[in-house]
């Protein structure tokens, strides 16, 4: 069931809206949530025709790509995803000056990484490097990610010292906390002691930025759920499962689980994206303490989120990793309590998810967070 810790960290249903948008943006996020692919897509045609008439240097061509690219990433279609590089290389050549550009840009280096083309990976990573958009020094941590995850698929050793403690300490909150989810990846298989402490490094930067969100914010809503913090919290429930899963006792943490269990609250009450996957995860917790009875119950309440289409999805290929790994999980526990009926249905449900099996960063970097800027984008324009 450790396997069911293997996933990563997720990618946002929410699409973007504008005071100022285009109708046929409206109407593709409209046609999207009733399921109509191609209708949506259709929208999105007519809506970059319409940008491109009148300049490709505006925030709402800018939206329309990453409108679409959500899209893509939500389809199980073959033939709508193979458009995905294309479509992440329009974005990072808009000229529309974003925050999140050079985040957009890491996005489309792993994809031309994994098609193995390292020619122009590597290129795409110097123009991180030598950009002068974004916040202070965030051309140097994106560069650094991208060299990180690219020494990560390639299997190459000590890619967590790629990003400095020094370098880091000199970024912002956001993006330290980033650079240390990085690192934490980079060791969670290997070295899952370790790779927690960076996890709880990067909980601690993004207090930072919490508490200055607080002090902006004179009321603070329970149903406004934190993306970037309960991305965090998966990691990190993760590498904590994997340090102390031949010690059931170390498991009983009170200070981890009151933490776990106030993000698992805020996803609950947000209807977040990463809900099922945080029930998920507490399923695996109570089942390395032997506490059959209540894993099992979380397990077929992750199941039930999942299978809830009113509540926001994950891509569709992080979302095949997703289950396959909660389903798997959930058939050792009914093997142990000789279920036979019930594991031998989740083996069969699991044969279903075929994208699990993708060329995509989901199998291929597994641990891998969605960059903050984008998580926060994105949160931000669909509430």
């Amino acid at each position: 069931f450790i396997a069911g810790c293997r996933s990563l960290c997720r990618t946002p249903v929410a699409l973007y809206s504008s005071v100022n948008e285009l109708p046929e943006l409206t109407n593709a996020r409209k046609l999207f949530k009733e399921g109509n692919i191609a209708g949506s897509l259709a929208e999105l045609d007519r809506a970059e025709q319409i940008c491109k008439n009148i300049s490709d240097d505006n925030p709402i061509y800018f939206q329309t790509l990453t409108q679409r690219y959500w899209i893509l990433r939500h389809t199980v279609s073959q033939e709508n995803r193979k458009h995905i590089p294309s479509v992440l290389e329009n974005i990072s050549k808009v000229k529309f000056a974003s925050p999140s550009i050079l985040a957009w840009k890491q996005l489309f280096h792993e994809s031309i990484l994994l098609s193995s083309d390292n020619r122009k990976a590597d290129s795409i990573m110097e123009d991180i490097k030598n950009s002068s958009s974004g916040e202070e020094n965030e051309n140097l941590l994106r560069y650094q990610i991208c060299m990180s995850r690219k020494s990560r698929l390639y299997k190459e050793p000590n890619s967590e010292e790629i990003l400095s403690e020094n370098f880091l300490s000199d970024c912002p909150p956001l993006l330290r906390a980033e650079g240390q989810v990085e690192k934490g990846d980079a060791l969670i298989d290997s070295e899952p002691k370790k790779a927690l402490s960076f996890y709880n490094a990067a909980v601690q930067s993004y207090s930072e930025v919490q508490n200055e969100s607080k002090e902006s914010s004179e009321t603070e809503e329970e149903t406004k759920g934190d993306n970037i913090r309960q991305s965090l919290e998966i990691n990190r429930a993760r590498s904590f499962l994997l340090a102390n899963k031949d010690d059931r006792f170390a498991l009983d943490d009170d200070e981890f689980m009151k933490d776990f269990s106030a993000v698992l609250h805020n996803a609950r009450m947000s209807q977040s994206k990463y809900w099922g996957e945080l029930v998920g995860i507490m399923a695996m917790i109570l089942q390395c303490k032997s506490n059959f009875t209540f894993a099992e119950g979380m397990y077929r309440k992750a199941i039930e989120i999942f299978d809830d289409d009113s509540i926001p999805s994950m891509p569709k290929d992080w979302e095949h990793v997703v289950i396959a790994e909660t389903k798997q999980s959930y058939k050792l526990l009914a093997s142990i309590m000789q279920q036979t009926t019930v594991a031998s249905n989740l083996d069969a449900e699991t044969e279903l998810l075929d994208l699990r099996y993708s060329k995509s960063l989901a199998s291929s970097l597994p641990h891998t967070i969605l960059p903050f800027p984008i998580e926060r984008e994105l949160q931000e324009q669909s509430q």
